[in-house]
């Protein structure tokens, strides 16, 4: 997908810009700033292409019902499986997110909030010490 885009694997090229800003953005963050932002948005791609997938995968099962277990970056609304399926199967699915803090509820259909959960900080073994 970085390389060759989406049409060259057959998925849907004509990505929203706010699904390209969205996903770049949680890529940036999330690779604790060690991708810059055009390498985000070329790695976005493998995202939408993963969403686009999965929302297949909705589609050929929804007439017998289906659940799909995803993170909460793949279920929101906003950005991930949700907005690849067609509005009348969008008009029958709820996301459902399961968050630590309540800031990103508004991404979800439903949400529930569960206590933070201790852990090392991820971004940690990638700082600079300062010689402090």
């Amino acid at each position: 997908m970085v390389r060759e885009g989406l049409a060259a694997r057959g998925f849907d090229a004509a990505e929203p810009e706010d699904i390209l800003t969205g996903q770049a953005a949680a890529i940036e963050a999330s690779h604790c700033g060690q991708v810059d932002a055009p390498q985000a948005r070329r790695m976005a791609l493998a995202q939408v292409a993963r969403d686009q997938q999965m929302a297949r995968a909705v589609a050929a099962h929804a007439d017998r019902g289906i659940v799909l277990l995803a993170g909460n970056g793949h279920v929101r609304n906003d950005l991930g499986v949700p907005r690849w399926l067609q509005p009348a199967l969008r008009g029958r699915a709820q996301s459902v997110g399961v968050l630590e803090a309540a800031e990103a509820a508004s991404a979800f259909d439903l949400h529930t909030v569960v206590p933070a959960q201790p852990r090392p900080d991820p971004c940690g073994a990638l700082r600079t010490p300062t010689g402090k």
